[in-house]
């Protein structure tokens, strides 16, 4: 609840005519009270009016957040990507219920859509328990999202459960998706 307070709090404070001061304040005070970690920039009319970085990228060592760090924004990348899938549907690319395969031709289950993908209710299972075994077969590589479907037709993994017969959240799910959606905008 306190969480939702501050961004509601927040979001008026930003909305409101504020100086460039008063924003680099305002963040390092919350920065220095362990209260925000993480880039702010604020744009209008696709121009940036202000950009500032607080805190650390990496803690332990130290490492301040510059323009250049990367953040995992972890489930805001599921509303993301969903509208980016609706938006296609939209425009008449896809279909929700066309199968994944028809825009991913490795990826190893005929039966799922996409809507069950938008849904969570294909029965994927969690890339991430499959990726503990690549990782200790080999510790230096780094794992992108191109090697999920690889990973998944290496390990014949099944799936959780029958699509539609379950909900579960995966982070496999919207991944899927999110590959649907890179495929499209290609095209």
């Amino acid at each position: 609840m306190n969480n939702r307070i501050f961004l509601i709090v927040l979001t008026t404070f930003l909305t409101s005519t504020i100086s460039g001061q008063e924003l680099k304040d305002f963040f390092s005070t919350l920065s220095k009270n362990n209260l925000f970690n993480g880039s702010v920039v604020i744009s209008k009319s696709g121009e940036n009016t202000f950009s500032n970085f607080y805190g650390f990228s990496n803690i332990e060592k130290q490492e301040k957040i510059t323009e250049k760090s990367q953040f995992t924004i972890a489930s805001v990348t599921k509303t993301f990507t969903a509208i980016a899938v609706l938006q296609l549907k939209q425009q008449g690319k896809l279909k929700l219920e066309d199968p994944v395969q028809k825009y991913l031709n490795d990826f190893p289950y005929s039966a799922i859509t996409i809507k069950q993908l938008l849904n969570n209710t294909s029965g994927l299972v969690d890339y991430y328990n499959l990726f503990d075994i690549v990782i200790k077969e080999q510790p230096e590589k780094l794992i992108s999202n191109q090697d999920i479907i690889p990973t998944f037709i290496r390990f014949k993994t099944p799936l959780s459960f029958s699509p539609w017969k379950q909900m579960g959240i995966q982070q496999s799910q919207l991944l899927y998706c999110s590959l649907d959606y890179r495929k499209n905008i290609r095209n």
